[in-house]
């Protein structure tokens, strides 16, 4: 490994799976992909957003459709379920996880509905968002004292 500023993706359960940086720039997997630890922690994944390098105990999902981050969110928690089963026990190798089955909601066509899965996720995170703001916007009337009264 050279140091630089390209993620490393380890079998990591913390920071997106990132274990480092590096500076190796072969064999690069692109952006817009989901990682999928299959050894260490495993089940866990993540949504990348830069191009990275990935450990061997790590397997790269490449969309065979549009993938956007929305997306990605909808997805990892039902993967993540899924690789729950191979935790502690077994390595969740590729030849398992294609032989999964992982059902998402469909639309009239019998086809994955991508802008349902969209629309849950930003419906989720507005919220998130709105929550955040009333916290910062919040300001206290009553200062509760920390000092003992006199008798």
């Amino acid at each position: 490994m050279k140091e630089g500023n390209i993620n490393f993706i380890g079998a990591s359960a913390v920071n997106n799976g990132i274990t480092a940086l590096i500076g190796n720039t072969a064999h690069l997997h692109p952006a817009n992909t989901i990682t999928v630890n299959y050894n260490g922690s495993v089940g866990e994944a993540f949504y990348q957003t830069q191009p990275f390098w990935a450990s061997d105990d790590v397997n790269v999902l490449y969309p065979q459709f549009k993938m956007t981050r929305d997306i990605a969110l909808f997805l990892l928690p039902i993967i993540r379920k899924v690789g729950k089963r191979y935790a502690f026990e077994n390595k969740w190798k590729l030849e398992e996880m294609e032989n999964e089955t992982i059902f998402l909601p469909c639309d009239l066509d019998g086809q994955p509905d991508y802008a349902y899965m969209t629309a849950f996720i930003q419906q989720r995170t507005g919220r998130l968002k709105q929550g955040a703001s009333n916290l910062t916007s919040k300001c206290f009337l009553h200062k509760p004292s920390l000092a003992k009264k006199q008798k």
